[in-house]
Parts: C-alpha cells; sequence; structure tokens
C-alpha cells in the first residue's frame, strides 16, 4: 500500500492583517472572499501552490466554485480581485498558481510513517514525565533506539522506487512527452510524472506508454475531443476512462434492396 502523505496549511498570525485581506474584508461580502481565499489556497497544496482547470465547469471559476461549493459570482469577483493585486500567476490557459510570497512558509507536509514516529515520541515523552529519574534514563535510551528503528525502517515498494535517480526519471519522462500531442506544462507535468512513479515499483514508463496509445486512439476516433494540456493528463488523468466507438460496419454503407423488375413497371 502507497504511504499517505498529510498536507497542512500554516496560517501566518498577520494573514488577516495583510493589505489584500484586510481590503477584501472592507468589500460587501468581504468574510465570504477571505474564506473563499483560504479555501483556494488549500485546494492548491497537493500541486505546490497550482490549481488545474480540468473542462468540468463552463469556466475556471464556475469549476473552483463547483469543487469548493461556493457561488461562482463570488470566485470570479476574488479571482480578479487576485489577478489585479499580482497575488495569483497564469502560466498556461489551463492553471494559474498562487504567487511565491502567497504560499511560501504556509504549505506543509508529512508522510504517514513521520507522523507515526512524531505521535510515538509523544507518547514516549508522556510516559517518561510521569517516570522517576532512573526509569526516565532507561525509558529515554529505549525510545530512541525505537525511533532510530522507526526511523530506519525501510518502505520497500516506496524505497525502491526512489532508487530510480532524478535524471532517469527525467530521461523516461521525456520518451512519453516527446509522443504527448499537447506541449503545454511540460514543467508541471514532470514534477507530476517523478511524483507518480515514486508511489510505486508498479508505476512504469509501459504503463504510461499503454495509456497513451489508448489515449491517442481516443483522440483519433472522436476529432471533436481536444487533446488534455499535459500538466493535466500528467496528474492523475491517464488513468480515464477511454471509450472506442464501436463500428458495426454499416456506418458509412448503404444497403440496396434487391428488386425484380418488369416491363410493365417502367414508366415509358
Amino acid at each position: 500500500m502507497a504511504e499517505k502523505t498529510y498536507y497542512w496549511i500554516k496560517l501566518q498570525m498577520d494573514f488577516f492583517k495583510s493589505p489584500a485581506v484586510r481590503l477584501l474584508r472592507t468589500m460587501s461580502g468581504g468574510d465570504t472572499y477571505a474564506l473563499i481565499y483560504l479555501e483556494m489556497i488549500l485546494l492548491s497544496l497537493e500541486n505546490h501552490g497550482y490549481i488545474y482547470f480540468t473542462g468540468i465547469g463552463k469556466t475556471f471559476s464556475e469549476e473552483i466554485a463547483l469543487v469548493l461549493n461556493e457561488e461562482t459570482v463570488d470566485v470570479e469577483f476574488l479571482m480578479s480581485f487576485l489577478d489585479a493585486k499580482k497575488l495569483v500567476e497564469y502560466p498556461d490557459d489551463n492553471s494559474f498558481k498562487f504567487a511565491d510570497d502567497v504560499v511560501e512558509g504556509l504549505i506543509g507536509k508529512e508522510s504517514s510513517s513521520a507522523k507515526r514516529v512524531r505521535a510515538y515520541r509523544k507518547r514516549q515523552k508522556q510516559i517518561a514525565l510521569q517516570s522517576n529519574d532512573s526509569v526516565t534514563g532507561r525509558n529515554t535510551d529505549i525510545d530512541k533506539d525505537l525511533d532510530l528503528d522507526l526511523d530506519l525502517e525501510p518502505d520497500k515498494e516506496n524505497s525502491a522506487a526512489n532508487a530510480t535517480p532524478s535524471t532517469s526519471l527525467e530521461d523516461d519522462f521525456n520518451v512519453i512527452w516527446d509522443k504527448y500531442p499537447n506541449k503545454k506544462g511540460k514543467k508541471q507535468a514532470l514534477v507530476h510524472y517523478k511524483a507518480w512513479r515514486k508511489k510505486s515499483v508498479k508505476h512504469t514508463n509501459e504503463y504510461l506508454l499503454e495509456r497513451l496509445s489508448l489515449y491517442l486512439a481516443d483522440l483519433s476516433a472522436n476529432a471533436w475531443k481536444q487533446p488534455m494540456n499535459g500538466a493535466t493528463w500528467f496528474n492523475g488523468r491517464f488513468d480515464d476512462d477511454y471509450q472506442m466507438p464501436q463500428n458495426n460496419g454499416r456506418a458509412n454503407s448503404f444497403e440496396l434492396e434487391h428488386r425484380d423488375v418488369t416491363e410493365d413497371d417502367l414508366p415509358w
């Protein structure tokens, strides 16, 4: 089983005192805008400050409103405000990211094993405080040994995946990228690709090439579809259910009815 990763936002003490948030809150419905602002930051955590447009909504604002269960008009106003104040950037037509000074220092994460170790240390510290000096000394030594064992305990699946050098991953990524039809969002696509490869030894280039082959066949069979932004496809959309149209062999043909015609049937 792949190890879970937990994300959180470390809210700065002066967040609500920042000029942008203060200005937002002076407006009618300002508290709602400030709340949506925080919700959007949370939404971007797993993608390092990025939010991607997948096409579920008619517009970027409508899609974010659907995800956050907020009013589209409120999200539209907030995005216009953030854009005007240079708090967001638009790398391409299908994504935007918060400016570095917005998310810098706000986002934190830890793996599930690190979380277990931290919880274990906290319990052991509480036990040590309730013991006498001699017992405390023994518990401290045990605590150190057990912590060391936990820290050094290998995650077999992830260790095998992480053994692949970074340069090799980039080479593998370029093999697929060269075949992908929409070249937008390469930098972020590479980030998603590396994260996906490192999650499991079962995440291989062969699998992605097979999925890409199905996707290209789907695009070819459905000419009305446009290829997704590369960053979007590599962010898990390669596992979409690609449906191939069924051809019964009669779609582009006519069946002629055979009839016996006599001289009496002729008009002359």
